[in-house]
C-alpha cells in the first residue's frame, strides 16, 4: 500500500496582451453573443485575479491518494469501504470528496480535502496528519492489510 498527501501547485498563466479575453454579452432582447476583448489594461488585472484565486484555491486543497495492489485488496467494494471510512473520518473536520479507480493491477482511492477546517478555519496540520496516519492504520488492519509507516508528501500541478 502506498499513501500520498499531495498539495496542489498552480502553474501560473502567462500573460499575453494580444490574446483576446472571451466573454459573453447580452443584447437588449436578452440574446447572448460572444465578445472578444483585446485590452492590455483590462487583461493584466484580470489575469492577476485569475492567478490569485487559483493559488488561493490550491493552498486550501489537498489530495490523499491511497493505492492498494490486488494482493492486498481483491475487490473494489473493499477499497471503496476503506476510502469511505477514511473520508468520513476526515469529513468530521474538513470537507471531502472521494473516488475509487481501478488502475491496471491496483485500486486507487482519491480523497480531495478542503485544507481549511469547517469547524475553526485552521489549516490541515502535522498533528492532523499524524492522527490521519493512525486512523488509516486502524482501518486497513481491520481488513488484514499491513499498516503504513509514512505518508509521502508531494505536489500535483494544475
Amino acid at each position: 500500500m502506498r499513501v500520498q498527501l499531495l498539495q496542489y501547485k498552480v502553474k501560473e498563466k502567462d500573460f499575453d496582451p494580444q490574446m483576446p479575453i472571451q466573454a459573453v454579452g447580452k443584447d437588449e432582447n436578452g440574446e447572448e453573443y460572444d465578445i472578444e476583448i483585446i485590452d492590455e489594461e483590462f487583461a493584466k488585472p484580470s489575469n492577476a485575479i485569475d492567478n490569485f484565486f487559483a493559488e488561493a484555491a490550491a493552498k486550501d486543497s489537498k489530495r490523499l491518494v491511497i493505492c492498494f495492489d490486488r494482493e492486498e485488496v481483491s475487490k473494489s467494494l473493499i477499497a471503496r469501504r476503506i476510502g469511505e471510512s477514511i473520508a468520513a473520518y476526515i469529513n468530521e473536520k474538513h470537507q471531502t470528496t472521494t473516488s475509487v479507480k481501478i488502475k491496471d493491477n491496483s485500486f486507487e482511492i482519491n480523497i480531495g480535502i478542503c485544507a481549511r477546517s469547517v469547524i475553526d478555519g485552521h489549516a490541515f496540520s502535522n498533528e492532523d496528519l499524524d492522527k490521519l496516519r493512525e486512523y488509516i492504520n486502524q482501518t486497513v488492519m481491520r481488513y488484514g492489510i499491513d499498516p503504513i509507516t509514512d505518508i509521502e508528501e508531494g505536489y500535483i500541478e494544475f
